[in-house]
């Protein structure tokens, strides 16, 4: 099971799967941005059809959004049951890095980390490899590198550069909603 948050769609790591039914590729992006791929509609093909989900988040969506999106995911995970999961561990989504319009802050990446951390408890005996993906802003980068590291670990983390100046994220309950009809999971299981 491959959940991959960097805020740029894996359009390598889907096209690589996209008709594997051995491996689930999950990924929450900013929507648009670079490459432009990663549309909800596009859930693999042939024997791989449904192990692909995409969650192209609008800009403005922050640590709320992506705690939902983090819902769905376990779903799926817990569905699909996977040997191991893999994390596609992009920070570029964070507040204070440039290359994105995402909203994200360190706790928001901390309680990602532990949503994982849970579900890979679940469903594959706690085995989940997190590799480094994006992330400009070194501060950033790095406060958030080591506060997913200490959740991990289990340990206390400290979010040294705090919330974003607060903005209006979006609703993204009707996509989330999209998703768990044409991916037939529980509307009720996922918050």
């Amino acid at each position: 099971f491959i959940f991959d948050f960097d805020a740029h769609h894996g359009n390598g790591t889907e096209a690589a799967f996209y008709a594997d039914p051995r491996v689930f590729f999950f990924s929450v992006h900013q929507h648009p941005l670079y490459p432009g791929t990663g549309h909800a509609d596009h859930m693999g093909d042939g024997e791989g059809r449904g192990t692909t989900i995409n969650v192209p988040l609008p800009p403005e969506c922050g640590d709320e959004e992506l705690r939902q999106v983090c819902g769905l995911m376990a779903q799926a995970a817990r569905r699909f049951r996977p040997d191991i999961m893999l994390v596609s561990a992009g920070y570029d989504g964070h507040w204070l890095d440039g290359i994105s319009q995402l909203q994200l802050s360190v706790s928001g990446y901390a309680q990602t980390a532990e949503t994982i951390r849970g579900v890979a408890g679940e469903v594959c005996g706690g085995k989940a490899v997190f590799l480094l993906e994006g992330g400009y802003h070194a501060a950033a980068l790095s406060t958030s590198v080591v506060a997913t590291c200490r959740v991990l670990l289990g340990e206390e983390w400290v979010d040294l550069l705090g919330p974003p100046m607060p903005y209006s994220p979006p609703d993204i309950s009707p996509l989330l909603h999209g998703l768990r009809h044409i991916h037939e999971l529980d509307e009720a299981e996922g918050s």
